[in-house]
């Protein structure tokens, strides 16, 4: 029964909510169902100090959590990117993946399992401000941690501070009481129990976009049913039109010119035409008189001079495109729109 006695105003840790608990008892959010514990923090960071063997599971779970998760994480690795995993206990995820991929591999753990993660990765640290201003990471991953970690918030700005622009993170907790036959986790060292919602919720209030999430994800018998989600950060309005001027100037030699000004256009060239040198504007519809300050123009291939024309419509680009080669458009001179959005530095 809850004790109406003593109560105060608490915030939710992962929507900030704020509610009206009981001193000594278990929390839920109303609002994000979050389910937490009052801890003492100090307590948290003493007794994780001195542990070891943190992954001491029989072989055969361990082996298949592992395997499963580095099958996940293939289309994540790339030769040559840096990975930091938080709590990588003795190091064995890391392991597998460096004899697969070479890449730097990175762990962050404070129990005693760090002398021997220190054996098979390329560093590891124990506190936060081991990690120097100058590292970044292209993946930061977390695989039931974040229930151990009193202070979330704290955690998850040092995760945006050591991430690099455009890089993700993959965190794994367990979904509520990590089993579908139980209704409450009473394991003494978790003191959070996340829903789908409220781990959302927590990434989304520090400015992360939720790219995937979904549930059924094998960390040991006892947590059978975890929730895996990727992310990253949410760029601005202004980090968006830059990274896309740089795969514009990337793929096209400036002067260019630009044929058809209709939708995709107007989202994605128009805001950005004062920072790109192009010379003119082209479309079939002579009702087009001006875009982006610049006069539209029938296409005429003598005024075009034979500067590089990026062709600003998906859906009639090979329409367009064969158009400009009756005209006798070289084929080396004609981008696609679609191309520079799938990262494509192609032409033709």
């Amino acid at each position: 029964m809850v004790d109406t006695q003593n109560r105060k105003s608490l915030a939710c840790p992962c929507c900030l909510s704020l509610i009206n608990h009981t001193i000594n008892s278990v929390f839920v959010c109303p609002h994000c169902h979050h389910v937490w514990k009052d801890v003492d923090p100090h307590w948290v960071s003493k007794h994780y100090i001195k542990l070891t063997g943190r992954n001491e599971l029989p072989d055969k779970y361990v082996e298949k959590k592992l395997l499963e998760r580095v099958e996940y994480l293939a289309p994540y690795l790339r030769t040559g990117m840096s990975v930091l995993e938080i709590g990588c206990a003795e190091g064995e995820l890391g392991k597998k993946v460096k004899e697969k991929y070479q890449l730097e591999y990175y762990g962050f753990e404070i129990s005693q399992d760090v002398i021997e993660a220190l054996t098979v990765l390329d560093g590891v640290f124990r506190l936060a401000d081991q990690v120097s201003e100058e590292r970044k990471f292209d993946l930061i991953m977390s695989f039931h941690v974040l229930e151990h970690i009193s202070d979330l918030s704290a955690v998850i700005v040092d995760w945006k501070h050591w991430l690099k622009p455009n890089g993700i993170v993959i965190l794994e907790v367990p979904n509520n009481a990590g089993h579908p036959w139980v209704e409450d986790d009473n394991n003494p060292e978790h003191i959070h129990q996340f829903g789908m919602s409220s781990i959302a919720a927590l990434l989304q209030r520090h400015g992360f976009i939720i790219k995937m999430m979904s549930t059924g994800f094998f960390e040991s018998p006892s947590y059978t049913d975890s929730i895996r989600l990727v992310a990253e950060l949410a760029l601005s309005r202004k980090d968006k039109q830059d990274s896309l001027i740089e795969a514009i100037r990337k793929t096209i030699h400036e002067p260019f010119d630009v044929f058809c000004v209709g939708g995709d256009f107007k989202n994605y060239i128009e805001p950005i035409m004062p920072h790109l040198n192009v010379i003119s504007l082209f479309d079939n519809d002579a009702m087009k008189k001006e875009m982006g300050g610049k006069p539209v123009i029938l296409f005429e291939n003598e005024k075009n001079e034979q500067r590089p024309i990026l062709i600003a419509s998906i859906r009639y680009e090979e329409q367009i495109r064969d158009e400009l080669l009756q005209k006798k458009v070289s084929l080396n001179n004609i981008y696609y729109l679609s191309d520079i959005l799938l990262g494509v530095n192609s032409n033709g």
